[in-house]
């Protein structure tokens, strides 16, 4: 028999489910206690009455995800950001932030902010600042 991980989320599952298939605790119950709906609760159980605890392990487990950037498309950028800014120059981030925005045509923060994370608020499309 292979021997399977399991996360805790995914052992606590198994035990609860393992006690509604022995009747001793109401789906119901079960949905409470795992914050899922009856329906989602069913359907665990359909899971794990076919495949076992098996059933119950993401299958997602191991795979990319769907949303990371191609490993040549951030290599390509990273790059081209060392390239044109260099790392020991002062003025590197400030450089590539005036850069982007003459690219968007939108007027950049205040130089304080130039180091917090980029969020759209704080960028002005009118020309104000």
């Amino acid at each position: 028999m292979p021997v399977r991980i399991m996360s805790d989320a995914e052992l606590t599952k198994f035990e609860i489910l393992r006690d509604v298939d022995h009747e001793r605790m109401p789906v119901r119950a079960a949905a409470q206690v795992l914050g899922l709906t009856e329906r989602q609760v069913w359907r665990l159980l359909k899971a794990y009455r076919l495949r076992g605890a098996d059933g119950l392990i993401s299958r997602k487990r191991g795979r990319p995800s769907n949303r990371k950037t191609p490993d040549d498309v951030r290599l390509a950028a990273m790059t081209l950001v060392k390239e044109r800014y260099a790392a020991d120059s002062d003025d590197a981030a400030m450089s590539f932030r005036d850069h982007a925005a003459s690219y968007s045509g939108m007027i950049p923060p205040p130089l304080g902010d130039a180091f917090r994370p980029f969020d759209l608020d704080g960028f002005c499309g009118s020309g104000q600042a």
